[in-house]
Parts: structure tokens; sequence; C-alpha cells
């Protein structure tokens, strides 16, 4: 799961250190209390944060597609395969890592796993919204404009003032807490 998540991540900042930092943060903690191996944690950790090189809109394939005369929408897709190519790669390895040595990743125990609920799968999915807006709000701008020769730059501005309004109803929903409300 660190993985799928680093790699949504990376593809949302498309900076490595970013990434690898928010991920480290979120957790390395949580998988070494809960018995993960450290080496396993911190490389799963690492592995998907540095996708943000290779998966678009990375900064990496911005700065160098100039330098070599390569178009920069040509470079985004030429990079989006093999990055998640790479991340399933990262994934299969852990698991058959683990499945072969099973305390290098031990399961949840059961008596902190809670039933499965529609209501979880439906925050889980509405709060997939945004990243995936994201990501393909930038994918969808760029891979369609080699084909008409436009120019994407008025779309992803569109996309990026349509994103905040609307995260803006969670974000004050969050704020909108009993300990924040002495605050206000």
């Amino acid at each position: 799961m660190t993985v799928v998540f680093g790699t949504i991540l990376a593809t949302c900042l498309g900076v490595i250190a970013a990434s690898v930092t928010i991920l480290t943060l979120i957790a390395l903690g949580p998988m070494v209390t809960r018995g993960y191996d450290k080496p396993l944690a911190a490389g799963s950790i690492v592995a998907s944060g540095t996708l943000g090189i290779l998966i678009p809109p990375s900064i990496m394939l911005v700065v160098y597609g100039p330098q070599a005369g390569i178009s920069i929408g040509q470079m985004f897709m030429g990079a989006v395969f093999p990055g998640l190519m790479l991340a399933a790669s990262y994934v299969v390895y852990i698991v058959v890592r683990c499945w072969r040595n099973p305390d290098l990743g031990p399961a949840i125990p059961a008596d902190q796993l809670t039933p499965f609920s529609t209501q979880k799968l439906w925050r889980l999915l509405k709060s997939l919204v945004p990243p995936i807006f994201l990501i393909l709000a930038v994918l969808g701008t760029i891979f369609p404009v080699l084909r008409r020769r436009q120019k994407p730059l008025p779309l992803v501005v569109w996309h990026q003032l349509f994103l905040p309004l609307l995260m803006a109803n969670s974000v004050l929903a969050c704020l909108n807490t009993p300990q924040l409300r002495p605050c206000a």
C-alpha cells in the first residue's frame, strides 16, 4: 500500500524530496511500530518516492526535455508507462518477499482490523478524487495536445484553479472541529 500511495503522491508532486519526505512522515513510523522490516519499509518509501522523477508531471523531464531538444509532452508520454511498470514491479517484489518471509511485513493483528463498510469505501473514493483529478488534468491536457499542436497552458491553469475550489468544502469541514473553534 505504501508503494501505491507513494506512486500517487509522486505523480501529484513531481519532486523527489517532497514525496520522500511526506512518505517518511506518514508511513515509516506506523510501518516500524507494526513490526515491518526497517530496510524493507525504508526501501519501499524511498523507491516509490523517487518515482516522481519518472512519472509526469516530473520536474526532471521538464528541465531535461529542452536541453535534449525533445518535446516535454513526448518526454512525458515516454515516461508514464515505464514509471507505472516500475511501481508495479516494486509491489510484486514486496509481495513476493513478504510471502516468502512473513516476518518482513507482518499482517495487521485481528484486533486492529475494522470491518468493511460502504462508508469507508465511499470516504476512500472521495479522498482519491483530488489527486486523480490533478493527474488526469495534467496528463489529459498534455497528451491530446501532441496531436493538435495547441498550447495546454489555459487548460492546466483552469484545472489548477478548479482543484482548490473542489477541495474547499473538505478543508473547511476539517477546520470546523471543536478543537479549532477557539482559534477562530
